[in-house]
């Protein structure tokens, strides 16, 4: 199985023409998860951990209470006597919405892992293979926020991702549109059109790319202003 790029995963983009490794990752945002195939990623789509990881944060607060408590005993709570009392105390409507908590007593929170931990158990957490893979989708994602920000007075705005494309469209072609500016005057751009595989750069695609760029080299009309 071919690995994926490591300046994908560290730079949230790679360069190299004649990369062999792949360059599309697998992700489950909810978990906080790379996979390293398909079959890995379908399976935990299905698996009990990611329905509860979308299913809301796994500890709630009681802000009628002042009590965290784990998601599956939210609804008992709040039916319960000690809750319903606490809310006539207050005269206040026991009905509320479960909160999630800032802190959780005992605990420190894992933002990689999205989870409160015990502080007794926060060396083995950190130490551990699943925080070690979730520190690394976190560092991806944020090398890939990183990537597709506007970086140097130059905004690109629309989406280049032509996702699968059905047969009886390609016959006809598909296209895309983006618009490009700068703020800085007098800027020139450079720009480079090519068509790029999610498995390796260089694959062989029967798809042509077809640019309607008058120059690959754009020069700013911005003035400046008196």
């Amino acid at each position: 199985m071919v690995a994926v790029c490591p300046k994908i995963l560290s730079a949230g983009h790679c360069d190299d023409d004649s990369c062999r490794f792949r360059h599309d990752v697998l992700v489950c945002k909810p978990c906080h998860m790379i996979f390293p195939s398909q079959h890995n990623l379908d399976a935990h789509l299905i698996s009990k951990k990611h329905r509860a990881a979308s299913s809301g944060p796994a500890i709630y607060y009681c802000s009628i209470c002042d009590r965290t408590m784990g998601r599956p005993s939210w609804n008992p709570h709040v039916r319960g006597a000690h809750h319903r009392k606490q809310a006539t105390r207050r005269s206040i409507s026991p009905n509320v919405q479960p909160e999630v908590p800032e802190e959780v007593p005992g605990s420190t929170f894992c933002p990689p892992c999205n989870s409160h931990i015990l502080h007794k158990a926060w060396k083995a957490h950190i130490a551990g293979r699943k925080h070690r893979a979730r520190t690394q989708y976190t560092k991806f994602a944020s090398a890939l926020e990183e990537a597709e920000e506007d970086k140097h007075g130059v905004t690109v705005k629309g989406n280049l991702d032509f996702d699968v494309v059905d047969p009886s469209t390609a016959s006809t072609g598909v296209s895309r549109e983006i618009t490009i500016n700068t703020t800085v005057p007098h800027a020139l751009l450079s720009v480079v059109v090519r068509l790029a595989s999610s498995k390796h750069r260089s694959a062989f695609s029967p798809y042509v790319l077809r640019s309607d760029v008058c120059s690959t080299l754009l020069k700013s009309l911005t003035t400046d202003l008196p």
